[in-house]
């Protein structure tokens, strides 16, 4: 009772930081099933549910991120607060790619990036998964991202994070032609934060930055490559064992098949370039007698990059695939 009471302070604290301009899901059991207590949209987001409730607890219940437009425009702000029950299960996902379109000055007066924030609290036994399609920046696009994610101090809550970026318009010729993205992901266990990811893109690097780092010299779309699509996938918590376990095993028949082309006249082709690592949060004191990890909670990242999005999307899905019917069954875009 008192990690969910942890998770549940900590979600007022978000509510109270953000205050009332903000978008809300909180998703509370019912009846043995997980249904939407409260749902609440501000521009320019819009929360789609196609049911208010789920059939029982084990099936997630769904909910669609969408903006009005089709996209973010500059200066639009975006801020969801999450709240996961007890045992409750929850999928964020998307109808289409997320769209960032181009910051335009107004009399000469630039105008402020796009920003979107999501704070999420996830309780004892819950589960979310943060899965949207990929996001396209439009030339000259800004934009300024966080995804924050409270899980139980207690170890039994679940995590699945999706972030994963496209190169553009490329048929228009906007090849990472983006003025700058900035994202960060953190991930909290109460009040501690146990892991922080962060990224930041420039279209054209800033003088200041090529003095420092020689290596950032030159156009995005240069440093980028062949590279159309890159991204992470989080997944953390006893729900998703089965699916770190696949990606491990995965993982180790690619290096196993890399080594066999050793001593070949052809070297094998290196896209898409993938890379799994494990990832392990020890749990506050007061938890870890009581928990069945050995006091800690487990999970892995998957960091890809492809030449193609339909190749990104298959990379996706395929890690997704141990999780069927939590995540993959949900998902529009999983054909």
């Amino acid at each position: 009772a008192s990690c969910v009471a942890g998770v549940e302070s900590e979600s007022w604290r978000m509510r109270r930081s953000l205050g009332d301009k903000r978008s809300v899901l909180e998703v509370q059991a019912v009846q043995g099933c997980s249904a939407a207590t409260k749902v609440l949209s501000q521009y320019p987001l819009r929360l789609m549910l196609p049911e208010m409730r789920s059939p029982t607890l084990e099936t997630p219940l769904l909910c669609y991120l969408l903006s009005f437009g089709g996209g973010l425009v500059a200066e639009d702000s975006v801020h969801l607060g999450i709240t996961v029950g007890p045992g409750c299960r929850v999928v964020l996902s998307s109808q289409g790619m997320g769209k960032v379109y181009k910051s335009q000055s107004l009399q000469g007066v630039e105008k402020g990036p796009s920003s979107q924030h999501v704070d999420c609290a996830v309780a004892s036994g819950g589960f979310l998964a943060h899965v949207p399609e990929p996001t396209t920046c439009f030339r000259e696009a800004r934009l300024v991202q966080s995804l924050r994610f409270h899980l139980a101090p207690d170890g039994t809550s679940s995590l699945v994070c999706a972030d994963w970026w496209t190169a553009g318009r490329s048929a228009r010729g906007e090849t990472w032609d983006l003025s700058y993205l900035r994202t960060t992901t953190q991930v909290f266990l109460g009040d501690q934060v146990v892991l922080h990811e962060a990224m930041e893109l420039h279209g054209d690097p800033p003088a200041s930055m090529e003095e420092d780092q020689p290596n950032v010299a030159g156009s995005l779309m240069q440093r980028m490559g062949p590279v159309s699509i890159f991204g992470f996938l989080l997944m953390v918590g006893p729900e998703t064992e089965a699916a770190c376990n696949h990606l491990r095993e995965t993982q180790k028949r690619k290096t196993f098949a890399q080594q066999e082309h050793r001593g070949q006249r052809r070297a094998p082709d290196p896209w898409p370039v993938i890379a799994v690592s494990d990832v392990e949060f020890q749990l506050p004191p007061a938890a870890r007698s009581h928990h069945d990890g050995g006091g800690n909670t487990k999970g892995c990242m998957l960091r890809f990059a492809a030449c193609s999005s339909s190749e990104g999307y298959r990379i996706v899905r395929d890690a997704l695939g141990p999780l069927e019917h939590e995540v993959l069954g949900r998902l529009s875009w999983k054909a």
